[in-house]
């Protein structure tokens, strides 16, 4: 995990794949979450919260070039 994400465990949230200079890593994303109208996730550490509209947390997956999956959970 800190090969690629340079993250450890317990810290991975869905902005680390901008540490995957090669792009290896596939994100899964729940296809619910996507229609959040705020989501919030920790910042490689779990005593912050980071929150981002919806929209906003779209467009980053827009331009990133990580193979985005969306499933239903």
């Amino acid at each position: 995990m800190y090969e690629l994400l340079k993250v450890t465990p317990g810290s991975v949230n869905p902005f680390s794949v901008i540490n995957d200079v090669n792009s290896k890593v596939e994100l899964l994303i729940d296809s619910e979450l996507l229609d959040g109208e705020n989501l919030n996730f920790h910042p490689a550490i779990n005593t912050e919260t980071f929150n981002i509209s919806g929209d906003d947390f779209n467009k980053f997956l827009e331009h990133i070039s990580n193979n985005v999956i969306k499933v239903n959970i």
